[in-house]
């Protein structure tokens, strides 16, 4: 652990207290050091230098113990000043709260035959702010040293079709990095982060977003998708690392596909492995409203997503991070939100991952 000591040093016949960079307010001012008021009138009134001399070293002997005083860097990563208990005022002082993140980051999984979305890039960069680095992902990036071992049991498996592994790396760097995860053929519409998720905005108090992919909610759109409602991943956002709704939708995950058979099934459903369907079902099991979450009534005129697509669900469920998880309306994300005031992205459909056969079908998420 790093130390850095709060030296004050008094230098005559000019009294200087110096302080370090980490310092705060309140710890180098005359209060803390009565004797302090004593140096500056024998500078002011320009004190010979033998009598000057013998002052500065009383003052340094009388302030010795506070001289020493040191503030352990602990956390600094973390914005934080922590104490290390050597003395009764040694501070407990939190300089900032953890910052939002807000990279914007692609995500590879084993080969891919069409890069031709690359130029979409350039939209990233001319609206994202530039404050907000642009990551490329891919399937061996060091993060993935943290993740748990039945995750990475899951990862390793999956790699045996890239879109699966693709699909899990996408929730993966959700919650260990946190920040926005998107698709290669995913353009903004809006300045990121600043009118997406900024003050003022519909979702500044989001920690949280995923948003309903398509309008289906009958029994006979379902034949092109995988479930009613369901959410799209081809644009999802983490204010921060680690939410405790992505921890909990991971596990699912991992237990679901534990379940699944045959293993390594060539023609399994993409959706049914990481993709829409199971994180749509986990979705109904982390809200518990007893009813589909299109359903669930926003306000008091009992409007849902099924019938103002530009409504957002905002879920508080989890008391311990008392994070807001934010269910958006087709409006925002949704493959056919373009022209409404909320849309926040074009989804280009490009599928590069496709087989022929997998691309003449509608409906994927991806």
């Amino acid at each position: 652990m790093y130390t850095l000591p709060t030296t004050r040093r008094f230098i005559h016949p000019y009294i200087v207290l110096y302080c370090t960079r980490w310092n705060v307010i309140g710890l180098c001012d005359a209060t803390a050091f009565p004797t302090m008021a004593l140096a500056a009138s024998l500078s002011n009134a320009r004190t010979v230098v033998p009598v000057g001399c013998c002052l500065l070293l009383l003052l340094f002997c009388v302030n010795l113990p506070t001289l020493q005083t040191s503030m352990s860097l602990s956390s600094l990563s973390d914005g934080h000043i922590h104490g290390n208990g050597a003395g009764p005022s040694q501070p407990h002082i939190v300089l900032t709260s953890e910052p939002d993140v807000c990279s914007v980051q692609f995500v590879f999984a084993g080969p891919k035959h069409d890069y031709t979305t690359f130029h979409r890039i350039s939209a990233w960069l001319a609206r994202g702010s530039p404050k907000c680095p642009i990551d490329l992902i891919r399937d061996d990036h060091p993060f993935l040293a943290a993740i748990t071992p039945d995750e990475r049991a899951m990862y390793l498996d999956v790699a045996y079709r890239p879109i699966l592994q693709a699909d899990l790396l996408k929730l993966l760097v959700l919650y260990y990095r946190g920040g926005l995860v998107t698709d290669m053929d995913v353009e903004p519409l809006k300045s990121f982060p600043d009118q997406w998720v900024g003050p003022g905005t519909a979702l500044a108090t989001c920690d949280v977003f995923f948003g309903v992919e398509v309008d289906c909610y009958d029994d006979e759109c379902i034949h092109w998708y995988t479930r009613k409602g369901q959410l799209q991943t081809w644009t999802m956002w983490a204010r921060r690392p680690r939410s405790a709704f992505l921890k909990n939708l991971l596990a699912h995950i991992v237990q679901h596909y534990s379940t699944m058979t045959p293993r390594h099934d060539p023609n399994v459903s993409v959706q049914e492995v990481a993709g829409s369907a199971v994180i749509t079902d986990y979705l109904a099991q982390y809200g518990q409203w007893g009813q589909p979450h299109y359903d669930v009534p926003l306000d008091a005129a009992s409007s849902t997503l099924a019938t103002d697509r530009s409504k957002v669900l905002r879920m508080k469920v989890n008391p311990t991070s008392n994070e807001e998880v934010c269910i958006l309306g087709s409006e925002w994300t949704g493959g056919d939100c373009v022209g409404k005031p909320s849309c926040l992205v074009r989804h280009h459909w490009e599928g590069s991952w496709k087989s022929d056969d997998e691309r003449a079908n509608k409906g994927s998420s991806v």
